[in-house]
């Protein structure tokens, strides 16, 4: 006995001094080279890279204050963009006996869907029409064809919706025809072969108005490509690549019932997403279509309709690093559910406060524009992805890292490519630490502040070399001087590359892929032949 706790006791000691010799957690550092592929892009973001969704609840209960210059204003900081509205929910089907309920922060909620087959009147349409129209977003009209007469959509609401829209001049640019579209082969008899007929009839109705004749098409709207392959595959005939103009889809990473921090953290769950548009893109290639693809509808979690507080600072490294695999697998827009509404808008439903993510969108689209670029990934937990600045804000070449640091540790980025050139750095951490649930934020160690006309006010830090960043925040850096030649090249009204200086890139090109050890390489390799043949270096 004597023996075992004298084993006990120095044990006991031996882990007493290696945790008194450990640094605190948050003191812990992890240095990484950045490196930026900036001869090669496979696809230009543009300005409307981001758009939104808008939730018929916000049109049914007369919630949405159309009239109000605050939102006006938040609104039209993020234009240009499009809005996607649906008439009717996509739930609608035959009432659920019970409510469902779950829990969230230790309490038991319910949550009651109305399974009605809701039209939207056309005079709740109209204000929210001009509303977006006024702060510059484009108008996609979803219409539901849930109404069948002999097998076939009923158009007769429809026809007078586009009676009234085209009598008002109203332009509208895109349609589509339900949504998450896989599942109405079970649940309404609609399958892939009867939606493309409907989409066929809806073609057909918008010939007939000058005004919607020219209007694209985009579909069908399938959730993550995990669920819905086999009913893509049924879908994506020849003459859906004919009639479509966009591939659509939906999809989420985190489920609304499961809402902890872990999930927000979990690098199984952020490659999630990843995954899928791997395999989206992986279908679209062995189906033969070049179809732009859409993301529809993504959200930080599913059910963004439930009745539980709206999450907060945490949220904002989901939505990021969406932004950022959207734009690095070619995914042309990617609509936010919502703008306003539910648990997941990017204003406060009842106070109409900007949330965490309202501000990363909108850094976003004022900052990036152009080719994007890949980084080199040097962690699992640091994710990073590159893209040109905005020629309107930042000098021709300018570039945009943006990064999440999802460890625990802290990150020091080096910047040694761009030459110790002079970076705009916008470092954003929760404004408690302690809570990653927090609903504010602080930029650059300090707080956030509305203007006097409501857009925020986002001022970046100057500096060069190292770059440090805390554990679970995100930054944008800006390097106006990085005189990228793909972003020189990059045309913003024509959204193309000039080629003539294509030259440029394919020398840039040849210079980044030699890294120091190649240069070494290949050095050894020349002494080799150069002694091979009998010539003595002096």
């Amino acid at each position: 006995m004597l023996v075992f706790d004298r084993c006990f006791m120095r044990a006991w000691l031996w882990l007493v001094l290696a945790l008194t010799a450990m640094p605190p957690m948050n003191t812990l550092t992890s240095d990484y080279q950045i490196k930026v592929r900036t001869y090669e892009s496979n696809f230009t973001i543009p300005k409307t890279f981001i758009a939104h969704t808008f939730t018929f609840e916000a049109l049914k209960w007369n919630k949405f204050r159309t009239q109000s210059e605050q939102l006006h204003r938040m609104a039209a900081a993020l234009s240009p963009s499009t809005v996607r509205l649906y008439f009717s929910p996509v739930e609608t089907a035959k009432p659920h006996s019970k409510a469902k309920i779950f829990k969230h922060d230790g309490k038991k909620r319910n949550k009651f869907r109305s399974l009605e087959n809701w039209n939207l009147a056309y005079n709740q349409f109209e204000p929210v029409y001009t509303f977006f129209k006024a702060v510059g977003w484009d108008v996609m009209v979803d219409f539901m064809n849930f109404k069948r007469k002999s097998g076939l959509w009923n158009t007769i609401e429809a026809k007078k919706f586009l009676d009234q829209a085209s009598a008002s001049n109203f332009s509208i640019r895109y349609f589509q025809i339900g949504s998450e579209t896989n599942a109405y082969p079970k649940r309404f008899n609609i399958t892939a072969s009867v939606l493309l007929k409907d989409l066929k009839l809806l073609k057909i109705l918008l010939a007939g108005y000058p005004l919607y004749d020219n209007a694209k098409l985009v579909g069908p709207d399938v959730t993550c490509p995990s669920q819905s392959l086999n009913y893509l595959k049924r879908f994506l005939t020849p003459d859906a690549n004919g009639l479509l103009s966009a591939l659509s889809f939906h999809c989420n990473s985190v489920h609304g019932n499961s809402l902890r921090v872990e999930d927000f953290l979990n690098i199984t769950v952020l490659d999630r997403m990843e995954r899928e548009m791997n395999q989206m893109r992986w279908s679209m290639a062995s189906l033969n279509t070049e179809l732009p693809l859409w993301l529809t509808e993504t959200a930080t979690f599913d059910d963004c309709d439930d009745s539980y507080d709206s999450l907060g600072f945490i949220t904002t490294l989901l939505w990021l690093d969406k932004l950022g695999l959207a734009a690095h697998h070619a995914i042309d827009r990617v609509y936010r559910h919502t703008f306003w509404g539910g648990e997941c808008g990017l204003l406060d439903e009842r106070t109409y406060d900007l949330t965490p993510e309202y501000y990363v969108t909108y850094l976003y689209k004022s900052l990036i524009e152009g080719p994007a670029f890949e980084v080199e990934r040097v962690s699992s937990h640091v994710r990073m992805y590159a893209a040109c600045a905005r020629k309107d804000e930042y000098p021709d070449g300018a570039l945009v890292v943006y990064a999440l640091n999802i460890k625990y540790t802290n990150l020091t980025l080096k910047f040694d490519q761009f030459n110790g050139s002079s970076i705009d750095a916008y470092i954003f951490t929760s404004a408690n630490p302690k809570n990653l649930f927090s609903k504010k934020m602080k930029l650059n160690d300090g707080p956030i502040v509305l203007k006097s006309d409501y857009v925020p006010d986002l001022e970046p830090v100057k500096t060069s070399g190292n770059v440090s960043m805390e554990p679970y925040s995100f930054a944008f850096f800006v390097i106006p001087e990085a005189n990228v030649t793909m972003c020189k090249m990059y045309d913003e009204k024509q959204r193309t590359l000039k080629l003539m200086k294509l030259e440029d890139t394919q020398n840039e090109a040849r210079i980044q892929r030699l890294s120091t050890r190649e240069y070494l390489a290949l050095s050894c390799l020349a002494l080799v032949c150069l002694m091979g043949r009998g010539i003595v270096l002096p």
